[in-house]
C-alpha cells in the first residue's frame, strides 16, 4: 500500500538553511573600529615634544648691547691691512680704586706681531714692569708708587701697538682677550678686586676689485675706489 512510501520522511526540513546563517559569519566581530587609527593617532605625537620654539631663543640671548654697569677693562677693536701696524687700547672704567694690577693679553702671535706697549695716564707716575713682547700672554703689570692711597683713575690703561703679519687672511678676525687671577688686582688693603672684561680684535680688511669712479682726462686726474667686505671701508686712490 502507497502509506509506507509516504515523503514526508524526506522533508527538506533538515536542510533548512537556517543554521548556516550568516549571522556567524557578521563582519560585527571583525568590525574595524578596533583597529580605528585613534589608538595611532599621531595627534599624541604632535610637534609638542619636538617644538624648537621653546629651545630657539634661549641659546641666542646674551648678545651684549651695552657695557658692564661695573668696573670693568675694555680691550678696543679696531680694522686694519695685513702689513699695517694698528694701535689698540686698553682701558679701566668705573674703577672702584686698585692698588696693584697683574692682567694677562693672549692673541695670536702666528698673525699679529707685538711691536710696542704704550703706558696710559692710569699709571703714569707709577712702577710699571715691562713684559716679553715676543712671548704669550704678555703682561701689563702695575703697582702704585703710593702705598696708602688707591689709584682711582678711570681711562686709558695701556696702548698696544700691533703689526699685522702678512699671513693674515682678509676677512678674517684675530681676537685679544684679558684674563688676571686671584691676587691679580687688589687695592691697598690687598683685597681682591674683579673686574668683568670686554675682549677687543683685529679684523682683517678685504677689499674688492679697484673700480673707476673718475675717469682722467689730459687735464685732470681720475679717481678709483674699492669697499672692504666687512666693514664697508672704502679706499680711494688717484690714477
Amino acid at each position: 500500500a502507497p502509506a509506507t512510501e509516504a515523503p514526508a520522511t524526506e522533508a527538506p526540513a533538515t536542510e533548512a538553511p537556517a543554521t548556516e546563517a550568516p549571522a556567524t559569519e557578521a563582519p560585527a566581530t571583525e568590525a574595524p573600529a578596533t583597529e580605528a587609527p585613534a589608538t595611532e593617532a599621531p595627534a599624541t605625537e604632535a610637534p609638542a615634544t619636538e617644538a624648537p620654539a621653546t629651545e630657539a631663543p634661549a641659546t641666542e640671548a646674551p648678545k651684549p648691547t651695552a657695557k658692564p654697569n661695573g668696573p670693568y677693562i675694555e680691550i678696543q677693536s679696531v680694522e686694519a691691512e695685513k702689513g699695517e701696524t694698528v694701535e689698540v687700547k686698553v682701558s679701566i672704567a668705573n674703577n672702584p680704586g686698585i692698588w696693584g694690577a697683574d692682567i694677562r693679553i693672549t692673541y695670536d702671535m702666528e698673525k699679529l706681531t707685538l711691536t710696542e706697549v704704550k703706558n696710559g695716564e692710569i699709571f703714569a707716575s707709577s712702577e710699571v714692569t715691562a713684559g716679553n713682547l715676543s712671548k704669550v700672554p704678555y703682561v701689563l703689570s702695575y703697582a702704585a708708587n703710593d702705598i696708602e692711597n688707591n689709584v682711582t683713575t678711570n681711562g686709558l690703561l695701556a696702548t698696544l701697538v700691533f703689526a699685522v703679519n702678512e699671513n693674515a687672511v682678509g676677512g678674517d678676525v684675530y681676537e685679544i682677550t684679558a684674563s688676571y687671577r686671584a691676587g691679580d688686582i687688589c687695592n691697598v688693603d690687598f683685597e681682591d678686586i674683579d673686574f668683568a672684561l670686554v675682549n677687543g680684535k683685529v679684523a682683517v680688511h678685504r677689499y674688492g676689485q679697484w673700480q673707476v669712479e673718475k675717469a682722467p682726462t689730459c687735464t685732470e686726474e681720475g679717481l678709483n675706489y674699492r669697499v672692504c667686505g666687512n666693514c664697508n671701508d672704502r679706499e680711494t686712490e688717484v690714477i
